[in-house]
């Protein structure tokens, strides 16, 4: 069965087709592709994770997070608020639980799409609270998502907004996350390789200071070997790049993680860059917080005991705890 997944989509299918979603999701809930509670509960291999990139919005019960959390297998959470929640309720509930969430600053919404001076005002006041260990991602590029719940922008690197948080993300000695969507970039072959030109003049400036996609940028493997050849400063966040994912979002991004295990392009390349590759699951709407969730949890563990134990936690944790200055993560 999972032979005949894979010869469906190499030939073009859609993934969205229910009886391809229904036959992979049962294959790997209850066939073992996935890790289920109880073996990994059982298994003296298992791997503290990190997500190093979630949100919270107005819609999620905050209450909720750690004991999902604690189901996922998931040993700390970079959190930050989103779409009508206060940021000072991500600080208290990492002040409140400091073993398991790090406060990460907001910089998106529309203040910031708009270049509103209420954006730099809360930029500043998060900047002043010490339970911020942080940066969230910057947008860049982002294509509507949800018929405008989730709507477009795009903006230069050198512009007031992604500049101001990226300084403040270099003078608290925190990684510069970045959101570029290079699969849905607008214009032609000429634009895209013009944009590809300035992220590349971009990372060079930063004189090997850590910079990292989430989303993996929605690069193709090919395209980001020769970036994290070319660019040692250059990261690689996990999120939403696993088949599962994939299959229920309906947007193109990069799948690292098959029905049947590690993409081989993408094996290949987190073997050769272990240190570059930061695990993260990017948790936005309120239905990420639950199965969804620890279902993702559980393939990117399956995934990571399927690896060399020095890459595996290097991508798990290590390189989180490394870039943010993070506590050595154990398993919940």
């Amino acid at each position: 069965m999972v032979f005949w997944l894979d010869a469906v989509w190499a030939a073009g299918g859609t993934r969205v087709l229910n009886i391809v979603r229904i036959c992979g999701i049962f294959i790997v809930l209850f066939i073992g592709g996935c890790v289920s509670n109880s073996s990994l509960e059982n298994s003296a291999a298992r791997i503290p994770m990190i997500d190093a990139h979630s949100q919270a919005s107005k819609y999620v019960d905050l209450d909720d997070i750690i004991p999902l959390m604690n189901k996922a297998g998931v040993s700390r959470t970079l959190l930050s608020a989103r779409r009508g929640l206060s940021w000072r309720k991500i600080s208290s509930l990492a002040l409140a639980n400091p073993e398991r969430i790090t406060a990460s600053i907001r910089t998106k919404g529309g203040i910031y799409r708009d270049n509103s001076p209420r954006y730099y005002r809360r930029l500043n006041k998060q900047l002043q609270d010490p339970t911020f260990g942080a940066m969230a991602e910057i947008m860049i590029y982002h294509a509507e998502k949800r018929k405008g719940d989730a709507p477009e922008i795009d903006v230069n690197f050198a512009e007031p907004q992604p500049a101001a948080a990226i300084s403040a993300a270099r003078s608290k000695g925190w990684p510069i996350i970045l959101h570029i969507e290079f699969a849905t970039l607008p214009g032609d072959e000429k634009r895209r390789a013009e944009f590809m030109g300035m992220f590349e003049e971009f990372l060079r400036l930063q004189n090997g200071y850590p910079v990292a996609l989430t989303h993996l940028g929605q690069l193709r493997a090919k395209e980001a070997g020769r970036l994290l050849e070319n660019h040692q400063n250059l990261h690689l966040i996990t999120s939403r790049s696993n088949w599962y994912a994939i299959n229920q979002a309906g947007q193109p991004w990069t799948e690292v993680v098959a029905v049947g295990g590690l993409v081989p392009a993408w094996r290949d390349l987190v073997l050769k860059y272990s240190g570059r590759f930061i695990l993260g699951f990017d948790n936005v709407w309120r239905e990420d917080w639950g199965w969804f969730y620890i279902n993702q949890a559980h393939i990117w563990q399956k995934v990571l005991q399927s690896l060399p134990p020095a890459v595996a936690h290097a991508v798990a944790h290590r390189n989180a705890e490394r870039l943010w200055g993070l506590p050595t993560a154990n398993v919940p």
